[in-house]
């Protein structure tokens, strides 16, 4: 008991002492941001051998793409060095954001000389620089002052968060590039845990915001604590798009929660000095 209680006063310490550094200069309320889509297909190929180590060749399957396929994305992505501005509330209403859909069954065929198993993916990744679906980074696995791939961090999520795993985000770096406050994209990673409700964090008197865990996957420079992060919404096909037919779509959804705000005036977060 005593070891419950020393665990549960160490968390709410580490709660109450995170501060979300300001950002509110880097997202634009007046600012519509277009989404960013990225596409990539992929290729599984899979003995006998390593399907029977897994559950059931549907799970077998679908680990072995979504690895290969968010590594794709990934370096896509951060190879456009892409450079952005924030906006607030340019993303749908929760009921409609979906940070991961699953479709289509897994039927693999057979390679005539091997006897192997194979299946082809394809996946779409969309993502919106927008202040209800960025987070930021608050520590570092070990109290590290830097991270790099593979590492574990902390994130604080400003708005929403999702209730089913797995979800990914991009990881942003606020810069000044001739006057103007922009978001570099330097890396992306994989949300291991939302605490959601559990875990609220106060950004300021008008928003709080829930604690999160993840592990970064990529990276083109080292991390650190008061990077930004996005969630991305990413659709996964277990046979390239044009192939299937409407028939054979079934959808796994991720949801995601909000809590109504009340905002009175512009929605932008208010910076403390």
């Amino acid at each position: 008991m005593l070891r419950y209680f020393s665990a549960l006063f160490c968390f709410v310490c580490l709660v109450s002492c995170i501060q979300v550094k300001p950002v509110g200069k880097f997202f634009d309320s007046n600012l519509g941001s277009k989404p960013i889509v990225e596409k990539t297909s992929i290729k599984v190929v899979l003995t006998e051998q390593e399907v029977a180590n897994h559950e059931d060749m549907e799970t077998a399957f679908w680990d072995r793409a979504m690895r290969k396929g968010m590594e794709s994305l990934a370096r896509k992505l951060l190879q456009k060095h892409i450079l952005v501005k924030g906006s607030i509330g340019q993303v749908p209403s929760p009921k409609n954001v979906y940070f991961f859909q699953k479709i289509g069954q897994v039927s693999p065929g057979k390679l005539p000389v091997t006897g192997d198993l194979t299946q082809d993916f394809s996946f779409e990744l969309t993502f919106i620089p927008d202040w209800k679906i960025a987070g930021q980074i608050k520590k570092i696995e070990e109290d590290r002052y830097i991270a790099g791939s593979s590492d574990r961090v902390l994130m604080v999520l400003f708005d929403y968060y999702p209730l089913k795993l797995p979800a990914y985000f991009l990881i942003g770096r606020q810069t000044v590039e001739e006057s103007n406050n922009l978001i570099r994209i330097i890396g992306f990673g994989k949300l291991t845990q939302a605490l959601g409700p559990v875990a609220g964090v106060n950004i300021n008197k008008k928003y709080s915001g829930t604690l999160a865990q993840g592990q970064i996957l990529e990276t083109d420079q080292e991390i650190l604590t008061g990077d930004l992060i996005f969630l991305v919404m990413v659709k996964a096909w277990a046979k390239p798009e044009a192939q299937l037919k409407k028939e054979e779509l079934t959808t796994d959804t991720n949801e995601v929660v909000v809590e109504p705000r009340f905002v009175e005036e512009e929605p932008l977060p208010q910076e403390t000095k």
